[in-house]
């Protein structure tokens, strides 16, 4: 046996069997990576932002480089792997099959099984530690790789016959079919203005149905436990940012529940990894791969990549809701947060809400406190906006469409009106993820 050449063979198998799982793992990875994954990366690893941004930009090229590059590296593995395979049969006389099969079993399950399982389980990470090799090599290997998909684009042009391709009902199209089956009897009214509800998610972007920044409990992450516990209890919210530094600069999100059942753990035991969201987020695309757990809780971006707010399934559920939920009573569209803020309903008209609060808003111009917060900012608000209207401050919390939903007055009810709706003045929890 010569032993420099099995050394420099099992060199070259080990070099072949890491490039190799490398690009297998990214080339798995890329397949359940999604819009809010790369804004996580964007944000935790600022080198990657140009990688990132090539592989939005071209995703099926950058695809197709990966799996050019895990295909080769795996030729090259399987050619290594048969030379180790020669040099160890000296030490195995008479069973050359078995030698070729414990190398190769080792190789697939280090080079190809072991890599996608862990790409599957966290892409984030893979994309972190592959993506750099990945963008230098995809430099080099672009006109090759190029060349490689166009032929292979002819190539099955030619094996595979033409499908015409069908496209999916329209919105319209699903309306309609709505209707026509609750005409029938096939579906309840309530169960068709749910699914009308829930295909106008489609219409809405994140903003607009947020919990805004301002209304967010968020805590440092070197908090004392005992300030930590004053504030959850005044927040009452089950899910918590947690930040360093900064609120802009989030770092996690605090299971509230763990942590008041473990005395004593530290903080980042119970912190999960943040997940952020821009705010021009499809509000229906983040219903459906972020926040479609009661327990989940999105961070949302502004443009500038600040902290607008937090997006919680309970937010979403809300916007859903809104119109298909039996209404209030007309009372109960005002409601005491606290002293002095009041949560108001953005239909309430302003006479009555002048008579509620003693204050002066009907001026005779609009009717209502959603048109009057319209017209005095001059355009739609988001929410979190802070306006004074005479004198009193208002803040808007939801939005839905073009309409005000909902704002916050900060000036207390009057004691007649509390009196009077004594029992149906209810206390609301703002923010987070609501028990």
């Amino acid at each position: 046996m010569n032993l420099p050449l099995l050394g420099l063979t099992t060199s070259l198998v080990l070099l072949a069997l890491v490039v190799a799982s490398m690009f297998s793992a990214l080339e798995t990875a890329l397949l359940f990576l999604r819009d809010h994954h790369f804004e996580y990366l964007a944000k935790r690893a600022p080198g990657l932002s140009d990688i990132i941004a090539r592989f939005r930009l071209r995703p099926r090229r950058s695809a197709n480089q990966a799996v050019l590059m895990s295909t080769v590296s795996n030729l090259v593995l399987a050619v290594t792997g048969l030379l180790l395979a020669r040099q160890l049969q000296p030490l195995f006389p008479g069973r050359p099959v078995m030698v070729l099969a414990s190398v190769f079993g080792v190789l697939v399950l280090l080079g190809e099984l072991l890599p996608k399982i862990i790409a599957i389980s966290s892409p984030e990470r893979v994309f972190r530690w592959a993506g750099g090799p990945f963008h230098w090599l995809s430099g080099l290997m672009m006109g090759f790789a190029e060349r490689v998909t166009a032929s292979t684009d002819r190539l099955l042009a030619r094996i595979l016959p033409e499908v015409k391709s069908r496209d999916g009902l329209t919105d319209e199209e699903l309306e309609t079919l709505i209707e026509m089956r609750c005409e029938q009897g096939s579906l309840s009214k309530t169960e068709g203005d749910l699914l009308q509800e829930i295909l106008h998610l489609g219409d809405e972007s994140v903003r607009f149905s947020m919990t805004p920044r301002i209304e967010v409990t968020m805590v440092p992450e070197d908090i004392p436990e005992e300030d930590l516990r004053q504030q959850l209890q005044r927040g009452k919210h089950w899910r918590v940012p947690v930040y360093q530094s900064t609120p802009d600069h989030v770092v996690g999100v605090l299971d509230v529940r763990k942590w008041l059942r473990n005395p004593g753990i530290a903080l980042k035991e119970c912190t999960d990894p943040p997940v952020f969201i821009p705010e021009s987020m499809n509000l229906l695309e983040a219903f459906r791969t972020v926040v479609h757990r009661p327990r989940d809780l999105a961070v949302v971006l502004d443009e500038y990549g600040g902290v607008a707010g937090v997006l919680s399934w309970a937010d979403v559920m809300e916007e859903m809701l809104d119109e298909v939920a039996p209404h209030h009573l007309e009372e109960q569209d005002i409601r005491a947060l606290g002293p002095a803020r009041v949560l108001v309903h953005g239909d309430v008209r302003l006479e009555d809400l002048d008579e509620r609060l003693g204050t002066s808003f009907n001026t005779g111009q609009v009717e209502t406190i959603g048109g009057l917060v319209f017209l005095e900012a001059g355009r739609l608000p988001t929410p979190g906006t802070r306006l004074e209207i005479f004198g009193v401050p208002v803040i808007v919390r939801r939005c839905r469409g073009r309409r005000i939903v909902d704002l916050i007055l900060e000036t207390p009810l009057l004691p007649e009106a509390d009196e009077d709706n004594s029992g149906s003045v209810s206390v609301v929890m703002e923010g987070g993820v609501q028990s």
